[in-house]
């Protein structure tokens, strides 16, 4: 027996649109679309793929007339109608800019309506913590589909998916039985009618300098620092010494208040290495430390100068009355970002990790203690050098680098 999936229910309230989007996956599916009014009505049915309009169909709908097709495979139908009705068809005066998914076997579908293109940022949370982000490109009054199996992977129970967009769209999830609509955050929807674009919020990027750096030397004492001094280290010295580096950026000052932050990059360069590629790792300090006024000069200062007051040390998060917890620094057992790199300029690049803690930083500033940078520590003679805030060459320092929508 044939299978039937009609898009037509017995609404107490007809839906009233000027357009309606009629998603359709599977085989043999039987669509219809409605005219209830007394007046004939003019109606353009296109199949839309992720792409422009890759074909259409005009005519008109007599009064109480109604048109039956047959949809097959994997796509996303728009219906252009005045006062025509269908269901469980996606209205465009319903699209919004943040919500959750329903996160359904087959995947997610994002419809954008406006004459511009959107990108949509969908986030996995487990539990309350983001441990996944995809920004997903949707072309002007186009669609996209993503399966579940391309975007994310879990088997967790308390697995959920949002979404955020600058601009107002309409998203679902989907499977080969069920097709539900994405539910709204914070109420925040908006009209958006065929040729009325939402407004275009354009994102914006700044690029910031360290707003301190320092590098602990591994000693018992901690007497050595190097805080005002143009080099930063890390990894394991030739005499089995570890090195890492400390740095912080001033992120609240720069990026406006309750602004989203969609892009996260971290730029450094290494001016000194002869350990060949390694992996360095990115993590967040939980505790404030200090920059002095200590300066190993620019030539052998691998060992660094002695520590001064208001300087990190391997036991001083500022010497000399605030110690860490843990000698060589306390930060979190996970790393935010991970890379490797042997020599000259590279970058941490964005992730939803990344992306997370920045924001964190800019919407609570006084957990901002920057991060450690812990090199292979596994063997000896794995330490480079990096060039630190005091460079010269203002294109050789550090540079966090972030991509932000201003709300």
């Amino acid at each position: 027996m044939r299978s039937a999936f009609v898009l037509l229910l017995a609404l107490a309230t007809p839906v009233m649109a000027e357009e309606l989007y009629l998603p359709v996956f599977g085989e043999d599916r039987e669509l219809r679309v409605v005219n209830p009014t007394g007046e004939s009505a003019q109606i353009t049915i296109e199949l839309l793929e992720g792409a422009p309009p890759v074909s259409s169909r005009q005519l008109t709908l007599a009064a109480g007339e109604s048109i039956e097709w047959r949809g097959d495979g994997f796509g996303v139908f728009r219906i252009t109608c005045t006062g025509c009705e269908a269901s469980p068809a996606l209205d465009a005066r319903d699209a919004i800019d943040s919500g959750t998914i329903a996160r359904l076997q087959g995947g997610v579908g994002i419809v954008n309506p406006n004459e511009e293109a959107a990108g949509v940022t969908v986030s996995l949370w487990i539990g309350e913590r983001v441990v996944e982000e995809q920004t997903l490109q949707v072309p002007a009054r186009g669609v996209r589909l993503i399966r579940a199996d391309r975007l994310f992977k879990t088997t967790a129970e308390n697995a959920r998916l949002t979404f955020g967009s600058a601009k107002r769209v309409l998203v679902f999830g989907y499977s080969i039985d069920a097709i539900q609509k994405a539910a709204a955050a914070n109420s925040r929807r908006r009209s958006v009618r065929s040729g009325t674009p939402a407004p275009v919020a354009t994102p914006k990027t700044v690029a910031l300098t360290p707003s301190k750096d320092n590098t602990l030397f591994e000693s018992a004492s901690g007497s050595n620092s190097n805080g005002a001094g143009i080099h930063l280290f890390s990894g394991m010295t030739a005499g089995f010494a570890r090195r890492r580096a400390l740095v912080a950026f001033d992120v609240a000052s720069q990026i406006p208040a309750g602004s989203q932050i969609t892009r996260v990059t971290l730029k450094l360069r290494i001016s000194k290495s002869i350990s060949g590629q390694r992996q360095f790792a990115l993590h967040r300090v939980s505790k404030d430390w200090g920059q002095g006024t200590s300066n190993a000069g620019g030539f052998r200062d691998g060992a660094g100068a002695a520590a001064t007051n208001g300087d990190a040390t391997w036991i001083h998060a500022s010497r000399p009355n605030s110690l860490w917890t843990n000698r060589g620094g306390d930060f979190t057992d996970q790393p935010d970002a991970e890379t490797v790199a042997d020599f000259g300029e590279f970058t941490f690049e964005s992730s939803a990790a990344l992306i997370a803690r920045v924001q964190s930083w800019a919407d609570q500033p006084s957990t901002n203690f920057g991060w450690i940078l812990i090199g292979d520590e596994s063997e000896f003679t794995t330490a480079k050098v990096f060039e630190s805030r005091e460079v010269a060459d203002p294109a050789a320092r550090p540079t966090l680098t972030i991509e932000y929508l201003a709300r």
